[in-house]
């Protein structure tokens, strides 16, 4: 819907909605099969059969078969949605000024955001809606607001040709997928997701970023060995995040400090795939540039642009592996250096138009 307010003043309100289907979707199909919720400890296909057509001599007799890991598999089994409202406000260009804002208020959601570069397996290959939440590039809310304006100065070629013009972003974070690595069974390693004990929010600290980053893994009855490097859940009630599998108290050899998993106790994490939100982004460039006139056919444009003006920063993306250190810790800016987002910097160009 477009209204024309005034001469050189419009507004434009409109709802987006689309839907895709057969999307790329990572499935890892050598995960073992999910049993009332619970990970199996054997692969439905361990090792390289003997009948295989590429079976390299070292997997025969007598050397042991051999085993094979996981097998991810890109197809098309995934889908998604996008809702949007969008609210648009543009000044045309009159008495030297232009003014062009908009705003965005969008949920974009799928299985798996493989198409635009997520590397995320799903945690459980046979329950694709497990995995159903917001797409990974997600942004909530989103302005833009821009400006240009001729400067009313007029005289000789040093007063004449000012013009300045400023353009400001801002949007909600995307989401973000914390993740561990566990063993089921032998050999077995799977990505997934932990499980949830409370709520998590974003801090905004870059120190750390999440509300309670605390990780605890669950075991079957008091400790009889040493103090484990995760903290057992009964005894961390603050803790925010578990691991998905109950360990046995008895530790791998007499009082040490290495518990095995129970096994049969692994399942995919509770946590909802891309359920917390991510740095807000910010942004504000701001140009000033000299046009003069040299003649009829000869115009010299000076510009002066500042990026990042008032040297805002927009963190990335915190560290997402739960058993990792660095945990929930902002280590970089949104974009490398040289890119939106990062620092304050200033460019200057000489340009000659004919």
């Amino acid at each position: 819907m477009q209204r024309q307010l005034t001469s050189s003043l419009g507004v434009e309100l409109a709802y987006v909605g689309l839907k895709a289907t057969h999307l790329q979707v990572n499935q890892n199909i050598n995960q073992p099969l999910v049993t009332n919720g619970f990970y199996g400890t054997v692969k439905p296909f361990p090792t390289l059969p003997l009948t295989s057509a590429i079976l390299p001599a070292k997997c025969q007799a007598p050397n042991p078969p051999c085993a094979l890991n996981n097998i991810n598999q890109v197809n098309s089994n995934s889908n998604s949605n996008y809702n949007a409202f969008w609210l648009t406000v543009n000044k045309h260009l009159s008495h030297g000024l232009q003014l062009l804002g908009s705003y965005t208020y969008s949920k974009s959601l799928d299985y798996n955001s493989l198409s635009t570069g997520e590397t995320y397996i799903i945690q459980n290959a046979y329950n694709l809606r497990g995995d159903y939440g917001p797409s990974e590039f997600d942004a909530r809310h989103r302005v833009v607001v821009s400006g240009f304006y001729q400067l009313p100065f007029k005289g000789n070629r040093l007063v004449n040709g000012w013009q300045v013009a400023v353009i400001t972003q801002a949007q909600t974070g995307n989401p973000l997928n914390p993740t561990l690595a566990i063993g089921p069974g032998p050999g077995i390693s799977l990505t997934v997701r932990p499980d949830l004990l409370g709520n998590v929010t974003g801090t905004g600290n870059p120190a750390q970023y999440f509300s309670n980053a605390t990780l605890c893994q669950p075991f079957n009855g008091p400790l009889q060995g040493g103090a484990p490097a995760i903290p057992d859940c009964a005894a961390t009630p603050n803790a925010a995040f578990a691991v998905p599998c109950t360990f046995s108290a008895t530790p791998t050899t007499p009082g040490g400090k290495t518990y095995p998993v129970v096994a049969g106790s692994c399942h995919p994490g509770s946590l909802g795939r891309n359920a917390i939100t991510g740095p807000a982004f910010v942004n504000t460039d701001f140009s000033v540039i000299k046009d003069t006139k040299i003649t009829e056919r000869f115009n010299l444009q000076f510009r002066t642009e500042f990026f990042d003006v008032f040297n805002h920063p927009s963190f990335s993306n915190p560290t997402l592996t739960v058993t990792s250190g660095a945990f929930g810790k902002i280590q970089a800016t949104r974009f490398p250096n040289g890119d939106q987002g990062s620092s304050r910097q200033i460019q200057f160009a000489l340009k000659l138009q004919f």
